[in-house]
């Protein structure tokens, strides 16, 4: 959970990741931003990162300061935007740098089917036929093995690239490098009118929990006050000295 003088927001671990691959790319475009700008991105970047490698277990806590606010509130903007629109690597070759577009979701999706083929043989293979020969398992993974390299450059075949990730315009379909998504070089369209209304603070700024004390029992009623019982009545002759003499006139 990130907080501040304007509220929180709570971000799972996938997504505080995501959040920080932002900082990165502006970082290796140091042209993308103002520089002070950029300072203060990277300044955020390392807090946040600080704070999850040393938060343990459980939900962390991120207490922004005010200065930061305006930061944290552009690298979610910029991740919203990022997450509504195709993602693609592009892969400029080492050696001639020619550029070549990688849609990784497939490559994902190839080595999955794959290990699909793969595991279908061996079981194919083992079923019906008690223990199969181990070189013969050897023989039906190494088939379904993948031994290409992951990336052959087009031109000169080397499979050595630079990577970056890169994006479509979604009003032209122009292929937009820059890290920082505001506006279409080509046809001026507004990637910020993606993320119109999305707010970046879900709740009021968090007040430390405190809790709350037991209302304090209603008191205990006294016991009603017995008045002292009535003297017992003194006998007359007792009254008789007790009661005050009179004075005795003195003669002149």
């Amino acid at each position: 959970m990130v907080t501040s003088s304007a509220g929180s927001v709570t971000l799972d671990m996938p997504t505080a990741r995501t959040l920080l691959a932002i900082p990165v790319m502006i970082i290796s475009q140091p042209s993308s931003l103002p520089p002070a700008l950029a300072a203060k991105v990277e300044q955020l970047a390392a807090l946040i990162e600080g704070r999850l490698n040393s938060g343990g277990r459980g939900r962390v806590l991120v207490q922004l300061p005010e200065d930061q606010r305006k930061t944290l509130e552009f690298l979610h903007q910029q991740l919203g935007i990022r997450s509504r629109l195709p993602v693609r690597t592009l892969c400029v070759c080492r050696d001639c740098r020619h550029p070549k577009v990688v849609n990784l979701d497939l490559q994902r999706l190839r080595e999955k089917n794959r290990n699909l083929k793969m595991l279908a043989s061996v079981v194919g293979m083992s079923a019906g036929h008690g223990d199969p020969n181990p070189f013969t398992v050897f023989g039906s993974v190494f088939r379904q093995a993948k031994l290409d390299p992951d990336y052959v450059c087009g031109r000169c075949e080397s499979t050595e690239a630079d990577e970056q990730p890169v994006t479509f315009c979604p009003g032209c379909g122009d292929l937009r490098k820059e890290s920082v998504l505001v506006t279409c070089a080509k046809c001026g369209h507004d990637f910020r009118g993606l993320v119109k209304g999305v707010l970046t603070w879900e709740s009021a700024a968090p007040v430390d929990a405190v809790q709350a004390l037991p209302s304090a029992p209603p008191p205990v009623p006294l016991p009603p006050v017995t008045p002292p019982s009535a003297l017992p009545r003194l006998p007359p002759a007792l009254l008789k000295h007790l009661a005050p003499k009179a004075p005795v006139p003195r003669r002149v």
